[in-house]
């Protein structure tokens, strides 16, 4: 992924995070690298979108809570859907799970953006979504993303 993203950087292409919703992973994924970031002048863009087609969403109380406790504010956050033009706009897209590539497969097969799974860069499971859960899992969760975003 270290790779993808200097090809990212120097192209200036956006670093997309894709999840289901669009109102829990990918937002917090978002925001973190966007922090993480900040005042890197050289950084390419970071953005965050959904595979589900419905826009507008907040983010769950649970999960405003967890970014929260990191010091991140996803109250203004609304879903986007991932259009064509984002998914060819991007130098990279990170993914948290198989059935997030699988949807972004098979919804745009030409893509030329590398697709990774950010659990890779730590221990290779899957992270999931916690959209149904408790304010534990959302904790769990985002912790697992923000030890993938420092990776």
């Amino acid at each position: 992924m270290a790779t993808a993203l200097r090809e990212a950087a120097g192209a200036g292409r956006p670093v997309l995070f894709v999840c289901q919703g669009n109102i829990c992973r990918s937002p917090f994924a978002e925001a973190l690298l966007r922090r993480h970031w900040s005042g890197d002048a050289g950084a390419p863009p970071v953005g965050s979108c959904g595979t589900l087609p419905r826009p507008g969403r907040p983010t769950p109380e649970f999960g405003i809570a967890a970014a929260s406790a990191q010091g991140i504010d996803l109250r203004p956050h609304r879903s986007r859907y991932l259009a064509s033009s984002d998914a060819e706009g991007a130098g990279l897209i990170v993914v948290f799970d198989e059935k997030n590539r699988i949807s972004v497969a098979d919804s745009y097969p030409e893509l030329a953006a590398p697709v990774v799974k950010l659990g890779d860069l730590t221990d290779g499971h899957d992270i999931a979504d916690p959209v149904d859960g408790d304010q534990a899992m959302f904790d769990r969760v985002y912790g697992m993303i923000e030890r993938g975003v420092r990776a």
